[in-house]
């Protein structure tokens, strides 16, 4: 009955070991395992509690259309990322969050972003995503990333899921750990809406 089910559902299963994934680790500068640039980002921003008592904070960009969702580790470590979150969102959205009003856009270290944003190109030729840097599709997180671990389709809803079972990061400190790293990027109509980058202990 599961293997039906998950061919209803489209979901593609992809031999791990034979490729090679490399991994988005940070957003705006916040970086999975890493203390010093979350305490200067979130120093003097209260926490909510996630359900398994963890702090959990949520931040509007400028024009409050996407949120950034900030998971630690613990209240005793509450600078210590393990799970970074951006989704887009609109005008019915109304969650109380802080807001980082300097920052359009929660991109990351590769240049990938929910939503849409014009490039100078488009704006020159005015072709909407001509160069392929107005939004970020399937085949820019492919290109990037490298080929998905999981490929899960239902009609116009795709979301490529990124597993490593042995990420090694760099602390602050220079201290490196290893973690298992998952990421998500779920689509509609080959438009981002939202990715999850996380990381747990082994």
């Amino acid at each position: 009955m599961i293997p039906v089910l998950l061919a209803a559902f489209g979901v593609t299963a992809l031999a791990q070991e034979a490729k090679t994934i490399n991994p988005d680790v940070s957003v705006v500068g916040l970086k999975l395992g890493e203390r010093a640039a979350a305490k200067t980002f979130l120093d003097g921003f209260q926490p909510r509690q996630t359900a398994d008592g963890r702090p959990v904070y949520y931040f509007y960009n400028k024009n409050a259309d996407q949120v950034l969702k900030l998971t630690a580790a613990s209240f005793e470590d509450k600078y210590l990322l393990t799970e970074i979150e951006v989704y887009q969102v609109d005008a019915t959205y109304r969650m109380p969050h802080f807001q980082a009003e300097k920052i359009s856009f929660f991109k990351t270290e590769k240049d990938i972003f929910v939503g849409y944003k014009q490039s100078k190109a488009s704006a020159i030729t005015g072709i909407p995503n001509v160069d392929g840097k107005d939004m970020s599709g399937p085949k820019t997180i492919i290109r990037k990333i490298g080929e998905p671990t999981e490929r899960v389709e239902n009609g116009k809803q795709l979301t490529l899921v990124y597993k490593l079972p042995g990420l090694s990061l760099a602390d602050e400190a220079g201290k490196t750990g290893r973690f298992v790293y998952t990421a998500r990027y779920e689509f509609y109509d080959n438009r981002l809406q939202r990715f999850i980058l996380k990381i747990s202990d082994q």
